[in-house]
């Protein structure tokens, strides 16, 4: 637990800013959230910063504007999350910012409890654990996947409960003036930009607070063929990161990296009678590991423990391609665009 000394930090206002690319089935419930919210909304910022969609998310966004009088539609050219934040940070008009994204909805209380959390601590971000629900039953099984060190790693921001310092937390607010001095967001980590944000900050001797009293909900993808695209876009991400600090903010991507190689090198095994029990044994235990794994994490229902099993592998194996993708590209990516 994480004492909470006074620190005298007192936020009047926030900007919310929020990135957006074709986000029509979430960008009402998200912006309704908004309106709901028990911090004064006269003091609320939001700035939808969209990457050009071909559908109705900006139309949707507008309609909001009567009830979000300090609501604000933003192009993003180049698309990517970081590049919208960073178009963001430059137009926010408070410095308190909240950052929230589509995919997720937010309880009434949470823009409070970022700044609460903020003024009552030392930390230079805080934020709260990525809370998923599924909308499908395979989404309700990536769920319980990623809310297990099975699924993914050690990562305290997936499940922690405990108002905690940590690498990282789920979106997060903080202070403009403190994030562009740290640089803002990096273009070239895509789909790592908030970690590797996390990585700079602490690196610099900042903290980050999880407390789980700022409580939002975020839907995973609902198929496997969207999920091994997420995933293998994370494991993409996190060698960006590597190219630039020459080292990994934790050692959890090498896990799914040692996987990918270590199933090479089984398949490639079968090919030969003296190796082909050592590959068999090798990808047995594996499978059999994680089956159980699937077992317990859906309380041995037998369609949800299959569909946990599914996920569990489509997350390990997708993050190991892309990591090692990744890597091979290393060498020849020199903007973001290289690597989309």
């Amino acid at each position: 637990m994480v004492p909470m000394p006074p620190t005298h930090r007192t936020i009047d206002a926030v900007t919310v800013i929020i990135p957006t690319f074709n986000e029509s089935n979430h960008i009402d419930a998200v912006l309704a959230g908004i309106a709901a919210q028990t911090f004064a909304q006269s003091d609320i910022e939001v700035l939808v910063v969209d990457g050009g969609s071909t559908d109705d998310t900006v139309d949707l966004a507008l309609r909001h504007a009567d009830v979000l009088p300090n609501l604000r539609l933003m192009q993003n050219p180049k698309r990517h999350q970081a590049a919208a934040l960073n178009i963001g940070l430059a137009a926010a008009r408070h410095d308190f910012i909240v950052r929230m994204d589509a995919h997720s909805t937010y309880e009434a209380t949470y823009i409070a409890a970022c700044v609460g959390a903020y003024e009552e601590s030392e930390a230079i971000m805080v934020g709260g654990p990525m809370r998923p629900e599924g909308l499908t039953e395979f989404g309700k099984a990536v769920a319980l996947a990623t809310t297990t060190p099975v699924g993914v790693g050690p990562g305290r921001f997936h499940y922690s409960e405990e108002r905690e310092y940590v690498d990282t937390v789920y979106l997060g607010a903080f202070r403009k003036d403190d994030i562009l001095g740290a640089g803002g967001y990096d273009e070239r980590s895509l789909w790592s930009e908030d970690h590797e944000l996390a990585f700079r900050l602490t690196k610099a001797g900042g903290k980050i607070l999880l407390d789980p009293a700022i409580r939002s909900t975020y839907f995973p993808r609902s198929t496997p063929r969207q999920l091994a695209s997420q995933y293998r876009r994370y494991g993409i991400g996190k060698t960006t990161t590597l190219r630039k600090h020459r080292m990994l903010p934790t050692w959890r991507p090498l896990a799914p990296a040692a996987l990918v190689l270590a199933l090479v090198l089984a398949i490639i095994g079968l090919f030969f009678p003296q190796t082909r029990p050592i590959a068999v044994g090798l990808v047995g235990v594996y499978l059999g590991s994680i089956l159980v794994a699937a077992g317990f994490t859906a309380r041995f229902r037998p369609a949800m423990a299959a569909r946990v099993f599914a996920a569990f592998v489509t997350m390990h194996v997708a993050y190991g391609v892309g990591f090692w993708f990744g890597l091979v590209r290393m060498p020849f990516v020199r903007t973001p665009a290289d690597v989309s």
